[in-house]
């Protein structure tokens, strides 16, 4: 199977189990969260080109809803029934390979679909790339070279150049895998067949970064929109934080480090896990930026690649996909890629599917400060805008502030002012004279721009 060209998703997924066959139920809450982002997005996309080529007489039926045609294994068993609902409440009829505006499919659509997707229409959209599997492929992707990825050699072509590393770090592991990420094995050199075929080896983290005794991944969630030129762009609203225990996933409200800030202090993933990180004197930035240095790296080392093989495809302006990119950190905050997967999986979660959507987790702010012993028991200075001491007015102004934010266009907010990283980091700083409902005001925007800059 060609790296560019995988028969199905399926191939970049863990063993753990086939996720066709997981109930929707068991998606951790996350997900839902970036499906709707995602699909909200492409459909939004797909109707814009819709109503154009109407508006141009490019199509017959011009007064019908749009259309999305979902393709895979069993499609009403469950497994996609968030990307259903989300299309259904955009407007969107279910269509079919004859009759559709966006093709959601859950495996890799060009072997399946080729002659379709060769005659498609210029208004539809597909969402995946020609070529991702370049991208998704764990051993193209493990051999590459690049940064942030643990080194790896092929069986038995790069035996040399294996054994030359390992003298040269003899306390060094390795994982042993199969191409096809089966029989999974850690082994030192000595003790590994350097013979077999299709198997490569990768360097083992021996030294990850643990929580409460747990391992953890930390998901990405990235979309990729436009190949040449490249615009990828990475899901923001949070992160996946996965622990697990053997093959039991363990939900971050029972991690008891990570517990409080997020069943409490309503953080989310990444921000639980940041303040956490704070509270031992670690500065969780390291890993982000490394995180984003690396996705960037892979696509753009990848580009080439991808672009050869969307060729016989023609325009590639109608192609959009998202993938999540997985990775593990060590115990000095340095960050490893360990794989991409080209589809959204499922996960084991007990928890409800729409915890991602709690409007709560938009308000949460200044996350060290609150979890501090100080914000428990007084809710005076910064602790003022922590959830526990708001009121329920003054949490339905903020909730309408994040409203105006994400809808402002082109607006420019002037007050509360735009501010600094810098500045928002001094609290009440300047703000004495105002009110107390605009300091409130005034102290949560400059939480907000903490956690991401465009709050600033």
């Amino acid at each position: 199977m060609s790296p560019a060209n995988p028969v199905s998703c399926h191939t970049a997924l863990s063993d753990r189990q086939d996720d066709a066959d997981r109930p929707w139920s068991r998606w951790p809450p996350l997900l839902y969260g970036c499906v709707s982002v995602l699909v909200a997005v492409s459909a939004v996309l797909a109707a814009q080109l819709y109503r154009l080529q109407e508006q141009q007489g490019g199509l017959g039926a011009a007064d019908r809803p749009p259309r999305v045609w979902v393709a895979g294994n069993k499609v009403d068993s469950g497994y996609l029934k968030h990307v259903l609902n989300v299309f259904e409440r955009l407007g969107y009829e279910r269509g079919s390979e004859e009759d559709f505006d966006v093709l959601w499919s859950h495996p890799y659509p060009f072997r399946i679909y080729n002659d379709t997707l060769i005659a498609r229409k210029s208004h539809q959209k597909v969402n995946h790339f020609p070529g991702s599997g370049f991208i998704t492929s764990k051993v193209e992707l493990s051999t590459s070279g690049i940064k942030h990825i643990p080194i790896a050699f092929k069986m038995p072509k790069e035996k040399e150049q294996l054994l030359d590393y390992a003298k040269k770090n003899p306390q060094t592991l390795f994982v042993q895998k199969s191409n096809s990420h089966r029989d999974i094995q850690i082994k030192s050199v000595d003790a590994a067949d350097l013979d077999a075929n299709s198997t490569f080896f990768q360097e083992y983290i021996g030294n990850p970064l643990l929580v409460d005794g747990h391992k953890f991944d930390i998901g990405i969630y990235t979309v990729m929109t436009s190949l040449d030129p490249l615009r990828v762009y990475i899901y923001w609203g949070d992160v996946l934080l996965s622990t697990w225990v053997g093959d039991e996933y363990l939900p971050i409200w029972k991690v008891p480090s990570l517990s409080r800030y997020h069943n409490e202090l309503k953080l989310g993933h990444r921000e639980s896990l940041n303040a956490f990180l704070r509270s031992q004197g670690s500065k969780p930035e390291k890993i982000w930026s490394q995180i984003e240095e690396s996705i960037r790296s892979v696509y753009l080392v990848k580009e080439p690649s991808m672009i050869r093989a969307s060729r016989r495809f023609g325009s590639t302006r109608q192609f959009f996909e998202m993938v999540r990119f997985d990775f593990v950190v060590d115990d000095e905050l340095n960050v490893y890629l360990m794989e991409i997967r080209c589809c959204v999986p499922t996960g084991r979660s007990p928890g409800p599917v729409s915890d991602m959507l709690a409007t709560d987790k938009e308000l949460a702010v200044f996350g060290l400060e609150c979890g501090s012993p100080t914000c428990t028991d007084s809710c005076g200075g910064v602790c003022r805008v922590c959830l526990p001491c708001l009121t329920i007015p003054q949490k339905a102004f903020l909730r309408q502030a994040v409203d105006e934010h994400l809808n402002r266009h082109l607006t420019r907010r002037i007050l509360p002012p735009q501010t600094t990283v810098e500045e928002a980091r001094t609290g009440l700083e300047g703000l004495q004279n105002l009110s107390s409902t605009n300091q409130l005001m005034h102290l949560w925007f400059r939480g907000k721009c903490l956690l991401e800059r465009s709050w600033c």
